[in-house]
């Protein structure tokens, strides 16, 4: 959260890499620890994510938000929102759910 207060906002993608071969994406999905995702700012995230090509440098896995009903969001509108802007890579998207 301490990224979101120095700029980070909407839709945003934050790049870190663990240790050489782990990359993680985070993604802003919303301005403060104790709320419901917002569905604009996972859209804004995964068109940030598909203008990054990430699906043709990987596979990519995808949490599958709103699995459970405090997320706010509709997982279904998620997966959609996820095969909309990450359906046309080289590699394969992963939807996770139950995570």
């Amino acid at each position: 959260m301490h990224i979101v207060k120095e700029g980070v906002g909407k839709g945003d993608v934050i790049y870190s890499d663990i240790d050489g071969h782990q990359k993680i994406l985070w993604v802003c999905c919303h301005n403060a620890y104790n709320v419901a995702y917002k569905l604009d700012w996972i859209e804004d995230g995964l068109k940030s994510m598909a203008a990054m090509k990430l699906t043709d440098k990987g596979t990519v896995y995808f949490p599958g938000i709103g699995y459970y009903q405090e997320d706010g969001v509709d997982q279904e509108s998620v997966l959609k929102l996820v095969y909309k802007y990450l359906n046309n890579g080289r590699f394969n998207v992963s939807f996770l759910t139950h995570y």
